[in-house]
């Protein structure tokens, strides 16, 4: 067994090891302590369990301050001693690179277990092989600070293209929700280029109605909030622009969290009903008028009395989708008085509903109707499994340059593997100086009449 003094004095400097030499380890700990008076002093004044530190090469000594009670009365402390190990000399960080990086915890479990040679499990250092082959993204605990006041925040989010076209051919739609009340708009688009119209079309109304600026709009990193267009248009109005960091759609979370019940209700509600699909504009623009007049556990009233400060209607509302019976405008004395037609919504700028009339293949407004809610309860129909998503577009990281340079590099290869193309011609020996080749193929030189100056052969021309 090693003295424990003796692996003390073996961590001092020279100094510190003439002074206790002589000592055994329990006086080196007192003299130590009295080295250290006068920061245990200025502990004491603090209330509840204090420690600090004190590290002499390869051994830190932890000084516990345990009771402080009075001035007069000596400080009971606790000193302990350890070893400081990095991964070089860490048994612990040796058996986790021996079975292939598992946790910490599962190396714990070995070793408790008695699985593992004996020796001193400690806790590691950081791993870089496993920050760089494991590191997972960092878990989303944060909750944004929620607006004061109707417009104080609004939150926003493109959803689409569907894989289904809605009635009118749009593939998109945008949703804009006031932070405070959660009461929510929705815009139809048939492309993304129409989001900075659909944007001042809703500020427009919402300022105008309420007499109030919209303070800060947040959004994802989409390339539509990103436009030039809109980053000037959101500075001209003081709109302050929040986007979410790259690969963090949770700081959007109220729109991501809208537009998925969005959906969920809109294919709830087809399931039930003969309509096409394609009607599934009409079906979310009733979900989002529902949503704004039922109990929100974000909020302690319902969006639209926050929003306008008057409590909701709900004696109006039917089911969607289902069959009613509407009075005909005007008709003859032999003619039916009424035609049997859908429930497809509620109209934004009148009192009524919307019908849809499948002879006619027409949408009308009327001011009320006989709905046949009582043969939907009794009914036992069949309900069909509506396929309504968005189409996830894979983004096109890659450089206009490299795809060109690409491109580039396929046409010489193809170029390298195509082979020569040589001409299928018969190929003549000219006739002009046949006669001074012979028939082996030599040339004769000849040297007749050749002038042998430029006046002579100027004169041989004429």
């Amino acid at each position: 067994m090693v003295d424990v003094g003796c692996l003390m004095l073996a961590t001092m400097n020279p100094e510190l090891q003439k002074q206790h030499e002589d000592m055994v380890a329990y006086e080196m700990i007192q003299n130590l302590k009295e080295i250290y008076e006068g920061q245990a002093r200025h502990e004491r004044s603090q209330e509840g369990e204090s420690s600090r530190s004190i590290t002499f090469g390869i051994y830190a000594i932890d000084v516990k301050l345990l009771a402080s009670t009075s001035w007069v009365l000596d400080t009971i402390y606790k000193i302990s001693t350890k070893r400081l190990k990095t991964n070089d000399s860490n048994q612990t960080y040796l058996w986790h690179c021996r079975l292939d990086h598992i946790s910490e915890r599962r190396i714990s479990k070995l070793h408790k277990d008695g699985l593992l040679d004996p020796f001193v499990f400690e806790q590691m250092d950081g791993c870089e092989s496993c920050l760089l082959g494991k590191m997972t993204k960092a878990l989303f605990n944060g909750k944004g600070k929620r607006a004061s006041d109707l417009l104080g925040l609004i939150h926003s989010d493109v959803c689409g293209p569907m894989n289904t076209q809605a009635r009118g051919g749009f593939h998109y739609f945008i949703t804009f929700t006031d932070d405070f009340s959660r009461y929510g708009y929705i815009y139809f688009m048939c492309h993304k280029s129409k989001v900075l119209e659909k944007f001042k079309e809703f500020r427009n109304e919402v300022q105008n109605q309420h007499g109030k600026s919209i303070k800060a709009l947040r959004s994802d990193r989409g390339g539509e909030y990103l436009s030039h267009e809109f980053d000037e248009l959101l500075k001209e109005c003081g709109i302050v622009s929040l986007l979410t960091p790259p690969g963090t759609p949770q700081w959007n979370g109220v729109s991501k969290r809208i537009n998925r019940t969005l959906l969920d209700m809109v294919r709830s509600m087809m399931s039930h009903s003969d309509l096409p699909i394609s009607f599934w504009g009409h079906a979310l623009e009733t979900t989002a008028f529902t949503l704004n007049r039922v109990p929100s556990k974000s909020v302690q009233k319902t969006p639209h009395e926050m929003w306008t400060g008057k409590r909701p209607s709900m004696s109006f509302m039917k089911i969607w989708g289902y069959k009613a019976y509407v009075k005909h405008q005007m008709s003859t004395k032999l003619e039916p008085k009424s035609h049997k037609c859908t429930f497809v919504g509620y109209p934004k700028e009148t009192k009524g509903h919307y019908f849809y009339n499948h002879k006619e293949n027409k949408l009308f407004v009327a001011r009320t109707g006989v709905f046949l809610e009582k043969d939907f309860i009794s009914s036992e129909e069949d309900h069909r499994n509506i396929e309504l998503e968005e189409v996830q577009q894979q983004q096109d990281t890659e450089p206009e340059v490299e795809r060109f340079s690409q491109t580039i590099e396929e046409n010489l290869t193809d170029l390298e593997t195509r082979p020569l193309r040589r001409s299928t011609r018969e190929r003549h020996e000219p006739e002009r100086y046949g006669f001074l080749v012979t028939t082996h193929g030599d040339v004769i030189l000849v040297n007749h009449d050749e002038p042998k100056t430029s006046r002579s052969s100027v004169g041989s021309r004429l």
